[in-house]
């Protein structure tokens, strides 16, 4: 057996609830001269964390205020709808690693955090608008922005094949998410007015082995704009979403389009080819 070996089971807990020899605590004690951070680092690498609120890995401090601040607008978004969203610390303990994003949100500023559900129903999904437009502190910020619609525009075909989307989105999705039926993620998110990458095809954009952003995540994420009361993202532009499914009508593979209708004040969901190109269409693709 080896030291580490050794050191791993004198941490393990003993039968019947007895401690275990050594606690975390005790290792970062008398690894103090060394740092904490690196006492952490040495606790991480022998399958043993420290505990913590979720955000301790996010070393800047302006990122980490900001972090605090778009989670708590997410809680108080999907808790309008009846939904708990998880916490920070327990979101960690799905793998989902606030310290990384932090380190990628530090050079890409132009990436916006998202934390939202992959799998929700359509109901749900379109309250998130209307709760949001409906809820007495936002008021006047929606009128300024001109939220007015009750809920999401979306097409029939989107709205047959909603449950399919969602699962199939589920299950393609590459980041780490919780174990249980809402599937809640984090990521960062372009979020510039233009998606990136326009006049792309869905087809060619796997060709590249990118992606694009969730559907409820983009929701969840316009829904935080209008909280903050700034304007819709997609104004003038469409953005592809995950994922493709087959049209209920026409029966060909076809993926979702999401943007703001400036014209029917409302968020837009529709659907086109695989192989469809347009220059006002393109891509948000999630990191993380």
């Amino acid at each position: 057996m080896t030291s580490r070996s050794r050191l791993r089971e004198a941490m393990a807990p003993g039968e019947n609830g007895r401690p275990p020899i050594l606690s975390p605590n005790m290792i970062k004690s008398s690894l103090g001269d060394v740092s904490c951070n690196a006492a952490a680092r040495f606790l991480e690498s022998l399958g043993t964390t420290t505990p913590g609120d979720g955000l301790d890995s996010v070393i800047n401090p302006d990122i980490r205020k900001l972090f605090e601040r778009d989670l708590a607008i997410y809680r108080h978004i999907f808790g309008r709808i009846g939904i708990n969203m998880p916490t920070p610390a327990e979101l960690a303990q799905a793998d989902i690693d606030f310290g990384r994003l932090a380190e990628l949100k530090e050079t890409r500023p132009n990436h916006a955090l998202v934390v939202a559900p992959l799998v929700m129903s359509l109901e749900k999904t379109g309250k998130l608008i209307s709760e949001v437009a409906h809820d007495p502190y936002l008021q006047e910020k929606c009128t300024a922005t001109g939220i007015n619609s009750n809920e999401l525009g979306v097409f029939y075909a989107v709205v047959e094949s909603w449950d399919q989307i969602v699962r199939d989105t589920a299950a393609n999705w590459q980041l780490p998410t919780t174990n249980d039926d809402n599937k809640w993620t984090a990521f960062l998110m372009p979020c510039g007015d233009e998606p990136e990458h326009l006049n792309i095809s869905h087809d060619e954009m796997k060709r590249q082995n990118k992606t694009t952003m969730p559907l409820i995540g983009y929701i969840a994420y316009q829904t935080h704009r209008i909280y903050h009361g700034k304007q819709p993202i997609d104004s003038e532009t469409l953005s592809l979403a995950a994922d493709e499914f087959i049209h209920v009508i026409s029966e060909r593979r076809v993926v979702p389009t999401v943007r703001w209708s400036v014209r029917d004040e409302c968020l837009e969901i529709n659907c086109t080819r695989l192989d469809s190109t347009k220059d006002n269409m393109g891509i948000r693709p999630p990191i993380g």
